[in-house]
């Protein structure tokens, strides 16, 4: 019969030579799939975040951040006879800022 058994030193050759073959594969198989993993992951949070603020509305701390600059806005604009009369802090030594900051802490504490 003209069969040979294969050595051990036959087998590993064989068994190498085929590691090396597959390898670059099953690599770039690993990569592509954690890529799209990673991509597929990115873009369940991104929908859920939409997802949250469409349900949630405006956020109200953005809200009143904006709400108390305005007001600073218009309190700036006004002049210091006003804003004593406002705040009823009719002290010669107080500067314009503090009076806004007075009025603005007035009409914060009151909403």
């Amino acid at each position: 019969m003209g069969t040979t058994i294969p050595t051990t030193a036959g087998t590993g050759r064989t068994l190498r030579s085929l590691a090396f073959a597959i390898a670059p594969a099953v690599a770039a198989t690993y990569c592509a799939g954690e890529a799209l993993g990673h991509w597929v992951h990115q873009l369940n949070a991104d929908i859920s975040d939409a997802h949250r603020r469409i349900i949630a509305g405006p956020d109200p701390v953005r809200v009143q951040a904006l709400a108390r600059e305005q007001m600073r806005q218009e309190l700036t604009g006004l002049t210091v006879a006003r804003l004593r009369v406002i705040t009823g802090k009719h002290s010669k030594r107080l500067r314009k800022a503090d009076l806004v900051v007075a009025a603005l802490a007035m009409a914060t504490a009151a909403c």
